[in-house]
């Protein structure tokens, strides 16, 4: 059975670790507009045969919360919503994981370049 969680405007300022653990059928996951700066790492490890949706828009989050370290096997994240962020960079590994992302918003952040290593997210329709 797929899990959804929707977690938005909690006033969350930090993510345990292990906080997704036990939800390993967790597809939906919706953080937005919550007081977010760091992610900590691999903690969507244990999400990532299903998770699909993942919306991380209108947190305070920063380059050191986007590595590849987040997503240890991404294959089936096809929506990452990261708007509206303090983001002003984006390393080049989070993508290395995921790759059937269909769309990606990324916008109203600082980013001064979009990593290379999105040109081989071939299903990518929108961003």
């Amino acid at each position: 059975m797929d899990t959804y969680s929707d977690i938005h405007n909690c006033n969350i300022q930090h993510v345990h670790a292990n906080a997704f653990r036990y939800l390993r059928n967790l597809r939906f996951l919706y953080m937005y507009d919550n007081k977010i700066s760091f992610l900590p790492e691999g903690v969507f490890n244990h999400t990532e045969t299903a998770l699909s949706r993942l919306d991380l828009s209108m947190n305070n989050l920063t380059v050191n919360s986007t590595s590849g370290s987040l997503f240890r096997n991404g294959q089936q994240l096809f929506e990452l919503l990261l708007a509206n962020n303090r983001l002003v960079e984006i390393e080049e590994s989070l993508f290395e994981t995921i790759t059937e992302l269909m769309y990606l918003d990324v916008s109203s952040n600082m980013l001064r370049r979009l990593p290379r290593s999105l040109v081989h997210q071939h299903y990518l329709v929108a961003m």
